[in-house]
């Protein structure tokens, strides 16, 4: 995958530059432990988030080489802003097609709607969604994507469209999106992605 620019928008509407990208095992792996550790966790070591137990390092290791996955990286300002990981292959859906699988999606600390005002940069997550289904579309020529949910992240995946399948067996509402939402999803993204491939 060719690195994509995009465009978003920081706390004061100014526009901020940043790029989509493949990881970068090494460099991806020292800026998570420098920049995204030390925010998950209060000064008395308790989680602040859901995904604060996440290995990410070891999960990036693990699935950088398996050629089901794909794993795609929101940089800006020299920081990592937000990835995801998708299997892009071997994966049957709910009515038994292949179709994509997002494993992980995550923001960075500081662009969590949670922290408010001080959130640094709007909308990884929905563009990081975006782009996991088109990278999805191009290794298994299906748009529908699923995918398991922390509970505080169900909200924002019923926001996108995704319908309730059921319950993984740790008891996660696991979710879908069909073609039609999909599309409605990356719409905006096809004059960029088209402008890319030329």
């Amino acid at each position: 995958m060719a690195p994509v620019e995009l465009i978003f928008f920081g706390p004061r509407n100014e526009e901020i530059l940043a790029v989509l990208r493949p990881l970068d095992l090494v460099s991806d792996i020292l800026s998570w432990y420098t920049h995204w550790l030390p925010e998950m966790y209060d000064l008395a070591g308790n989680r602040l988030y859901e995904d604060s137990h996440w290995k990410v390092p070891g999960i990036w290791e693990e699935l950088q080489a398996n050629r089901n996955y794909r794993i795609l990286i929101i940089e800006a300002e020299e920081l990592i802003q937000g990835y995801s990981i998708v299997k892009v292959l071997n994966h049957m859906g709910v009515d038994d097609k292949p179709c994509s699988y997002l494993s992980f999606i995550a923001v960075a600390p500081w662009n969590r709607s949670i922290v408010g005002p001080r959130r640094r940069i709007k909308g990884i997550g929905k563009v990081l969604f975006s782009w996991s289904l088109i990278t999805g579309l191009r290794y298994n020529d299906n748009l529908a994507i699923e995918l398991h949910s922390l509970p505080g992240a169900e909200g924002f995946y019923r926001h996108l469209g995704m319908m309730e399948t059921g319950r993984s067996k740790e008891g996660m509402r696991e979710f879908r999106l069909e073609k039609r939402e999909a599309l409605a999803l990356v719409r905006p993204l096809l004059p960029s992605i088209i402008k890319k491939e030329k």
